[in-house]
């Protein structure tokens, strides 16, 4: 276990951090090899033009070296991107369309030298669409209705303090959030990261947890927890 936490300290020092000196201008295409890799495994990366794809070729071409929130930021002002949102977004997400990133650190973003592909992800997106396009303007009119009707509609004074997380103890700012009524469903048995975005707690996970992971994913979180706690 001690080899494992060393690897991982050492491949996030200061000399593997994307250094952006050199950088004058966007990127015209990606590397050769990711082409041919994309290619070989059927992947279809953002449009290099976009925002995702600059950053994406920034991990790219510094093969193995990590950026942070501060060096994607940094980055996108010196190419004079127009960003929207958190820039983490732009290179958080390529295993949605089936590059693997590395998940080593929380906040630290590279992608792993040799290109390796999810094949979980590839699998569950083969065939994955609506028969017609009417079906999907159909369904997404039914979530802004829904999403209109218990959030956007309902008056600010029914809206509720409560715990980002409940199994914490601690009632500063940092733990609470304001959420509609219809959120009261989830109260004390979800963590919050803001309205929208939530994970079931340790105790809901533990009275339902085959409702969130199937077989697979529990023997993957058994083993990263094994790993973590060196048990």
């Amino acid at each position: 276990m001690t080899t494992i936490t060393t690897n991982i300290k050492n491949s996030f020092t200061k000399k593997n951090e994307i250094c952006l000196n050199n950088i004058v201008s966007t990127y015209e295409k990606y590397p050769d090899n990711f082409i041919i890799f994309c290619n070989k495994n059927k992947l279809s990366p953002p449009k290099i033009s976009s925002n995702s794809g600059q950053c994406l070729c920034l991990l790219l071409f510094n093969k193995n070296k990590y950026a942070t929130r501060k060096i994607l930021t940094e980055f996108c002002k010196k190419i004079n991107m127009q960003t929207v949102g958190d820039v983490i977004q732009y290179v958080n997400k390529t295993e949605q369309w089936g590059l693997k990133r590395s998940t080593e650190k929380r906040g630290y973003y590279k992608i792993p030298y040799p290109y390796k592909t999810i094949t979980v992800n590839l699998n569950k997106r083969k065939n994955f669409k609506l028969s017609k396009k009417s079906d999907k303007n159909s369904k997404i009119n039914s979530i802004k209705k829904y999403i209109k009707h218990y959030y956007l509609d309902v008056p600010n004074i029914e809206w509720q303090l409560g715990h980002k997380n409940p199994e914490i103890e601690d009632n500063t700012q940092n733990n609470l959030i304001l959420q509609p009524p219809i959120q009261s469903k989830y109260r004390d048995r979800f963590i919050f990261f803001d309205v929208f975005t939530k994970m079931p707690t340790i105790k809901e996970l533990e009275i339902n947890i085959d409702n969130y992971y199937n077989k697979e994913q529990q023997i993957k979180l058994l083993s990263i927890l094994t790993k973590k706690f060196s048990i």
